[in-house]
């Protein structure tokens, strides 16, 4: 019974060749570190199967992996399939929590705001209150130019 062992070098594997001298000392990893640079450089124009058998056929002949893979291809393509779907899907939850926490950060927001507001404008009517300024309070009522006059003129803004 094959045991195909997938162990996840994604944060090694995002740049093929970035790490030149420890792919090189470990053949077996830079084989791999190509292997998965070709697929992803494929998914794109051809779906993901073909992409990995289009990886395999391409390995140089030299690789130590290119055995393996070629008499393992079913189980690498359910594999490599099974990873790239995964990462797909985690990519789509990241998104939606992320509307997710922006559109309840707009409701806090809001929220917050209008408390603010009213507290602000509480100040105001208690401020023309102690005046006995009573056209100017029946005029913030009604009228945003005059509220933001006297929003500034009493430092409240």
């Amino acid at each position: 019974k094959l045991l195909f062992v997938y162990v996840n070098f994604d944060w090694f594997l995002k740049d093929y060749g970035k790490n030149a001298e420890l792919l090189e000392a470990c053949k077996p990893l830079g084989d791999y570190s190509l292997f998965v640079a070709k697929i992803r450089d494929n998914c794109a124009a051809m779906g993901i199967e073909q992409a990995v058998d289009d990886a395999v056929s391409s390995m140089p002949e030299d690789s130590v992996l290119k055995p393996f893979l070629e008499a393992n291809r079913a189980e690498v393509k359910g594999i490599m399939e099974t990873e790239y779907n995964e990462t797909e899907v985690m990519n789509l939850f990241k998104a939606e929590g992320r509307a997710e926490g922006r559109a309840e950060g707009k409701a806090e927001g809001k929220a917050e705001g209008k408390t603010e507001g009213m507290d602000v404008l509480s100040k105001l009517v208690s401020i023309l209150l102690q005046k006995k300024d009573y056209a100017s309070l029946e005029k913030v009522s009604s009228d945003k130019t005059e509220r933001d006059n006297l929003l500034r003129k009493y430092n409240l803004v």
